[in-house]
């Protein structure tokens, strides 16, 4: 698994604590101060994701998430 996801990924995982659609994935991350967000080191937690079929958007470190989903992320993921 990859330690980024899109905001589409993030809703179709069906995490608790975070929205079930693209759309309001994105409102909680705004409102959250996701785009903003760095680590410890200064590295952004954010990222412009590569367009496919004139997307975009970004993709978020699994950091950004709540500790619940991040926690039942690592569960599926046997981590």
């Amino acid at each position: 698994m990859s330690d980024w996801l899109s905001a589409r990924e993030i809703a179709d995982k069906r995490l608790p604590g975070l929205p079930f659609s693209k759309r309001k994935v994105n409102d909680f991350a705004a409102r959250e101060g996701w785009h903003g967000a760095t680590s410890a080191a200064g590295e952004p937690l954010a990222r412009r994701r590569e367009g496919r079929d004139g997307g975009g958007g970004f993709e978020f470190h699994v950091s950004l998430l709540p500790q619940l989903a991040r926690s039942r992320l690592d569960a599926r993921q046997g981590r």
